[in-house]
């Protein structure tokens, strides 16, 4: 028997993957794991909502592309969120509910035309 394409499954979880295997944990002890059970809520892939002050360089829905090559752009973006709160006294960053919905469906929703 020949074939043209093998391919090779190796259960590679791109989206949430890494994050799934640290025990992360927010506000009232909630695991993110289990926040994410249905899939992931961000709000621009950086913040997740019930976690303040957890900042994601990379995470599901920031879809930015090809990671090496906008690891730079997320970070600058990340450290000038920080900066940004530091300036004005802010303690913790979280997002809206709102905000997190609305992106969320954003993304769901460009990814229905792929």
């Amino acid at each position: 028997m020949n074939f043209d394409i093998i391919i090779y499954a190796t259960g590679f979880d791109a989206i949430t993957g890494a994050f799934d295997r640290i025990d992360i944990h927010g506000t009232d002890g909630v695991q993110l794991k289990d926040v994410w059970k249905d899939g992931p809520q961000t709000y621009l892939g950086v913040l997740v909502e019930g976690f303040p002050n957890m900042l994601m360089a990379m995470g599901p829905h920031a879809g930015l592309g090809n990671y090496t090559r906008t690891a730079e752009y997320s970070v600058e973006w990340v450290s000038g969120l920080i900066q940004f709160a530091t300036e004005r006294g802010s303690r913790a960053l979280k997002p809206r509910p709102e905000g997190v919905t609305e992106w969320t469906d954003y993304v769901l929703e460009l990814g229905q035309a792929s």
